[in-house]
């Protein structure tokens, strides 16, 4: 008997750390009329609009402020992929986020590679940080302030590390750094730093890495910091490659995660983190690498989405994230080259996201999540098959939610025969209701009587129903569903194969978090009708002893 369930848009990037968006005694079917839709949501392109320009070598941070999209990395020219025409710029850049146009009003220069990226809270300066010594001909060690305006240096503005910088990011008037290094100013500051966001003056932020920090960012509330790296301690505690310390001392918390992995020849080295909704992801090295979630609050893993070769950034938008580094032909446990997309929630993969980044290694290293595009910057040399190299723009698509969670289904109890999930079907006598619609949970906008199967339909208008390239399903089920279109079967979550009776049994009991889960499953397209569709849904129990079920979906169409 499974325990009660508990209770239960991207924002543009001002700046960016670096480096290193689917039921055990019951079956469920709905129809009734539709309800206004949801706003858009937002789900990026697999591969860029447009050609834009393209660096010589490697792009390993990106930093992005309105229309502006800052390279750093390796590069020391740029190559209008369209003429041909080729425009000198030395390991900084700019481009526009709408066009991808090389802005040939900005212009800076560094004497080694750029590893680093982040602007300030006023948008007026670019810190850039990596291994140069040297910035637009002037000696700058590893950390350097330009203005946004023109990419020239801000003389008044001076900080330096004595090894390289490979993380920054922008908080509460410091700009936090991390990396190799063991002094910043002169003064020690093993492996992560501060310094003041107006002048580059040292803070008393000293959280005494004892090896390589390569990422870092701001806790859910923002009192603490989160650092990824290759250490073992922080100041004089243990702490396995990801800890988490106080935002002004740098004092480690009592936050201690486990490692991703306990294997000694290939550890699990974090190399890139994001924060959203309570959960923190890292992107970890290792044994086939991952994206690992931890509790924000408790530090427990929440799910692992394995690759076959290291994960080396991580970005996340209001339902997904993005995972890119080194690794193909396999990631969470389908064909997957270089960049991928997970579940917040579950770690499953998102059947839509399926880019092709070529080139193995180096593969992708940074990542930034904003309204209109996902920024993919790396060492790669053709994404989705378009030419496009080492830095990609993927536009956002619309999605047209169609019926909406919480949406009111027809449903009834009674045992149903071969025909009920027909389009064409009187489903006029049914009982009509809010989902999630089932019993025993105590969180039903819709309570059902006692059965073994719930059936439910509900009808919802397409238009140009020939434009949707793909519909999405998120399906809550407790414990199994069939799923049909149309009156065609769709799809089976946690059911057995053959014929489906009313007295067939979902495959396994739904418990704890499982009940709650929205899986996720892309439906064809093909089987939309212009004008009225119907979505129909059995849900079953797995056994008469069962003591809840429950049902709610979600159908987004995109163009």
């Amino acid at each position: 008997m499974p325990p009660p369930r508990a209770s239960g848009a991207p924002a543009d990037q001002a700046s960016r750390r670096r480096h290193p968006r689917r039921l055990a005694a019951a079956v469920l079917v709905v129809i009734a009329a539709l309800l206004p839709a949801l706003p858009a949501a937002a789900d990026y392109a697999s591969q860029p609009a447009r050609a834009t320009w393209v660096p010589n070598a490697a792009v390993y941070a990106v930093a992005v402020r309105g229309d502006h999209v800052y390279l750093g990395g390796a590069f020391t020219s740029l190559r209008d992929a369209r003429t041909g025409e080729t425009v000198g710029r030395t390991r900084l850049a700019r481009i526009s986020l709408a066009t991808g146009e090389l802005d040939r009003s900005w212009s800076a220069t560094a004497n080694g590679t750029v590893r680093a990226m982040a602007v300030s809270t006023d948008g007026a300066r670019l810190f850039v940080g990596g291994e140069f010594s040297s910035v637009n001909s002037q000696a700058r060690g590893r950390i350097a302030a330009l203005t946004t305006s023109t990419g020239g240096l801000v003389t008044a503005w001076a900080a330096s590390a004595n090894n390289t910088v490979r993380a920054m990011v922008v908080h509460n008037g410091s700009l936090y750094v991390a990396g190799f290094f063991t002094a910043i100013n002169g003064v020690t500051r093993p492996r992560a730093a501060a310094v003041s966001e107006a002048s580059g003056a040292v803070t008393s932020f000293n959280p005494r890495a004892d090896s390589p920090v390569w990422a870092l960012t701001p806790s859910p509330d923002g009192a603490s910091m989160l650092l990824g790296g290759r250490f073992t301690r922080i100041g004089d505690a243990p702490r396995t490659y990801l800890a988490s310390v106080d935002a002004a001392s740098g004092a480690v918390t009592g936050w201690a995660p486990p490692p991703a992995c306990t294997s000694t020849t290939q550890p699990c080295f974090v190399l890139d983190l994001a924060v959203r909704g309570g959960r923190v992801f890292a992107a970890i090295a290792g044994p086939g690498g991952r994206v690992t979630a931890f509790d924000a609050a408790s530090g427990a893993i929440r799910w692992h989405a394995r690759g076959d070769g290291d994960v080396q950034a991580v970005a996340v938008d209001d339902r997904l994230v993005y995972a890119g580094g080194h690794y193909g032909p396999t990631f969470g446990g389908a064909t997957r080259y270089n960049l991928a997309a997970v579940d917040q929630v579950t770690g499953v993969l998102d059947p839509q996201f399926a880019p092709s980044v070529s080139t193995l290694y180096p593969g992708v290293w940074d990542l930034v999540t904003t309204p209109s595009h996902l920024v993919a910057g790396g060492g790669f040399t053709n994404i989705g098959g378009t030419g496009q190299s080492r830095i990609a723009l993927l536009p956002v698509i619309a999605v047209e939610t169609a019926v909406t969670r919480g949406a009111t289904w027809r449903w009834t109890t009674e045992p149903q025969t071969a025909g009920w999930q027909a389009p064409n079907l009187d489903d006029s006598g049914w009982q009509s209701g809010p989902a999630q619609i089932g019993y025993g949970d105590g969180d039903e906008a819709t309570v059902v009587p006692r059965a073994f199967t719930v059936y439910a339909r509900r009808s919802f208008d397409v238009t140009s129903a020939s434009s949707v390239t793909r519909a999405t399903l998120h399906l809550l089920r407790d414990d199994g569903a069939v799923v049909y279109l149309n009156g065609t079967e769709v799809l089976r979550s946690n059911m057995p194969t053959g014929a489906i009776g009313p007295s067939t049994p979902g495959s396994y009991t739904v418990a704890g978090t499982a009940e709650s889960t929205y899986y996720t499953f892309a439906l064809p397209a093909s089987l939309l009708d212009e004008g009225t569709n119907v979505l129909a849904v059995e849900v079953h129990q797995e056994s008469t002893g069962s003591s809840d079920v429950s049902f709610d979906a979600q159908l987004d169409l995109t163009r």
